[in-house]
């Protein structure tokens, strides 16, 4: 995901978001495609990691209209996927200010991690398949082999990164992993911070 503000806000790296926002507090909002939603989240864990990062959330119906208020200026920050957001940058309509994952992404390579000035700080999205509980193991494991050849063909990897998404074959225990770790993150997230989705 990408971290993005108006062209008025006076910060164009991680460093510099972190230290406007704390010089200011309560002066800035952050938009999102509403309350409990993905982009909610990634910024209310930036917060939870950041003493004194004192931005409001501003809740909109949608991406559309959160995107229209960050140019606009009525709010100053956004989270947003890089697909969503990356035409407004690079049409000069809004400012990255740096990415959610741990490395650079080969979708924007000039993009700093939001890491870098946040040690630990990672908020990546992911797809993927599964299937209903109970299917056997051998079925299972016939339908990981077979998509994890179709994901190594290059024409496959390369539309798939038009959408932002880097290919990663993993095997179903590896899956499960990921998809346990999120839910207790985020269980533990949205707890702590007392965010309940609309």
């Amino acid at each position: 995901m990408v971290v993005a503000v108006n062209n008025e806000f006076p910060a164009s790296t991680p460093a510099e978001l972190i230290k406007t926002i704390k010089a200011n507090p309560g002066k800035f909002n952050y938009a999102t495609s509403g309350t409990g939603s993905v982009n909610h989240m990634a910024t209310e864990y930036l917060r939870s990691m950041i003493p004194g990062f004192d931005i409001a959330h501003v809740p909109y119906k949608g991406q559309g209209p959160a995107v229209t208020d960050v140019i606009g200026n009525q709010v100053q920050m956004l989270v947003s996927s890089g697909p969503s957001i990356l035409p407004m940058i690079r049409s000069g309509k809004l400012k990255a200010v740096g990415i959610t994952s741990l490395k650079p992404s080969p979708i924007a390579p000039e993009l700093t991690p939001m890491a870098t000035a946040v040690p630990g700080y990672e908020f990546d999205l992911w797809w993927g398949m599964l299937a209903p509980a109970g299917t056997p193991a051998s079925v299972v494991n016939t339908l990981n082999k077979a998509v994890n050849q179709a994901l190594a063909k290059p024409e496959l990897k390369e539309q798939f990164l038009k959408e932002g998404a880097i290919v990663t074959p993993i095997t179903p225990t590896q899956f499960g992993d990921v998809i346990k770790s999120d839910v207790d993150r985020w269980k533990k997230l949205a707890k702590d911070r007392n965010i309940v989705a609309d």
